[in-house]
């Protein structure tokens, strides 16, 4: 009789996989925290008995892209959008990095406008967002000023300093600490935080947000006069500000620039028109830059030119716009309040090793409530579960989550296909544990005893774990036992194999090939 064991075969695969780990770049690091992120998500919604889908890489999410929870309560659809932000060093966000309008991972401005763009999706239409969050082992400083060494916006309030209270406002003074419990994202880890930002900041994200809005007013408007895009495709920037446009940029009846506007005659500009004519300016300047780059010195942009293109528009649109807007009204604080309701920064989260073990936990704990009360069903037994588990399932998301990366890069459409479900959880879970008994057959009803056996049998099978694969031979006289020790052994340790036993007849050449 011969069995075979694959003990051992965890303790090689993890020094590979440490081996492998400490290779990756930071990039490969990062790809793999949002593949375990999606991990947590469809385990917890699968123990948790939520009706979900998972989704990675979905354009309509913009900036919160890395990972979208759709989930149903109550009869309605509700929506989770995640952005996730590794480090492999001790790094701190600070106020600069939140206000910026620059390039960074935690600008506030650019991810309010992603949320903008979001509501005008269709794919949103039919679903409430719940929350949008900002996923980083990041620390954050709390105690960074505002305003210290910056202006909030160059357009609406230079200053040095920003008071509340008569006290120089930290960034403490803007946050709120959720402490609600949240069975998807709560872990074990004492520094983890989640905050959302007060009522306090809704003017500061305003103003950054108005003169944000200002840098993409003038590429838009310098892309259309070129003819690098069409009108449609900029309507969602220009169209809020037609009525400033036509009234100290453009001259839409004669088709030119304005003269004050080109020959920047700032005493009879508005501030607004300053900032955009600064704007603009930059704009050209760094295109021109391009250019000299790519040896395109002849293609020089220069507001004369400019005022050329404009003359050459067939037609200039013909938008109603209200006459009473003004130019800083075109972002409205109701958006910013419905932003930052929804919006959740978790700083101090689990760095990549540490969700990966965390997912572990969450196995085991799973996997003990189901089997942990078994007599013969160890502490050994359960980490070794774990981690068949835990390769099964990585294998599974990390084959999904390549695939849709693959699908964002050719431009494919988002289908039913490109999600992870509820019953892919279960069926998951529970595939784990799914029996393959090949032509085993149960002991004889009077099979008994031989306790020392089974224990010297089990015992003997798991020496030598380094080997992946083992093979025992019990030899004895005809008609002692040894075919019913092990069919006994394999009722009572099968689990241990996860129920995955194949009997073969060997007696002749003829019952193998049957």
């Amino acid at each position: 009789m011969v069995i075979s064991n694959r003990i051992g075969s965890d303790v090689t695969q993890s020094s590979k996989n440490q081996k492998i780990l400490q290779s990756r770049t930071p990039t490969k690091i990062g790809e793999d925290y949002e593949g375990y992120l999606a991990m947590l998500f469809i385990l917890r919604g699968a123990i948790n008995k939520y009706r979900y889908k998972v989704g990675v890489q979905i354009d309509q999410a913009y900036k919160f892209d890395d990972l979208l929870f759709l989930y149903e309560r109550g009869g309605k659809r509700y929506s989770r959008c995640l952005q996730a932000k590794h480090t492999t060093e001790k790094k701190k966000i600070d106020s600069m990095n939140l206000l910026t309008i620059e390039q960074s991972d935690f600008s506030l401005v650019k991810y309010f406008f992603s949320f903008k763009d979001m509501t005008r999706e269709d794919y949103f239409r039919d679903i409430t967002q719940d929350q949008l969050i900002v996923y980083t082992n990041f620390q954050l400083n709390v105690d960074s000023s505002i305003g210290s060494k910056m202006k909030l916006s160059e357009l609406w309030q230079p200053f040095e300093s920003i008071k509340i209270n008569d006290k120089i406002c930290k960034l403490i003074h803007l946050l709120e600490q959720v402490n609600d419990s949240d069975n998807l994202l709560d872990v074990n880890k004492n520094d983890s935080q989640r905050y959302r930002f007060n009522k306090e900041f809704v003017q500061m994200l305003k103003s950054k947000a108005n003169e944000y809005n200002i840098t993409r007013l003038a590429q838009a408007f310098k892309d259309w006069l070129t003819g690098k895009k069409v009108l449609k495709d900029v309507e969602c920037f220009i169209r809020p500000y037609w009525k400033f446009l036509t009234e100290e940029v453009l001259d839409a009846t004669d088709k030119k620039i304005r003269e004050d506007f080109l020959q920047a005659e700032k005493k009879h500009l508005s501030k607004e028109a300053k900032i955009f004519h600064k704007k603009l300016l930059e704009d050209m300047d760094r295109k021109n830059k391009q250019n000299v780059k790519k040896k395109h010195q002849n293609n020089e942009l220069t507001l004369d030119i400019l005022n050329k293109m404009a003359g050459k528009i067939e037609e200039y649109p013909t938008w109603e716009v209200d006459v009473h807007i003004r130019f800083d009204d075109v972002i409205k604080i109701e958006e910013i309040e419905s932003f930052l309701g929804l919006f959740v920064m978790a700083v101090c989260q689990p760095n990549h090793s540490e969700l990966k073990e965390i997912i572990k936990a969450d196995i085991r704990q799973d996997q003990y409530r189901k089997y942990g009360g078994d007599d013969f069903y160890t502490e050994d037994d359960i980490d070794r579960y774990v981690e068949e588990i835990f390769n099964h399932f990585h294998a599974d998301v990390f084959k999904w989550k390549d695939s849709e990366t693959d699908r964002k890069k050719r431009n494919n459409k988002v289908t039913k296909e490109c999600y992870m479900s509820d019953e892919n959880g279960k069926q998951f879970l529970q595939n784990q544990w799914k029996e393959v008994k090949f032509d085993v057959r149960q002991p004889v009803t009077s099979f008994t005893g031989r306790d020392y056996e089974l224990e010297a049998l089990h015992a003997n099978i798991c020496r030598g774990k380094t080997v992946k694969s083992q093979t025992r031979v019990i030899c004895g006289a005809p008609g002692m036992g040894k075919t019913e020790l092990i069919r006994g052994y394999i009722q009572k340790n099968s689990r241990r194999y996860e129920n995955k036993v194949l009997w073969i007849d060997g007696r002749s050449s003829e019952s193998i090939e049957n």
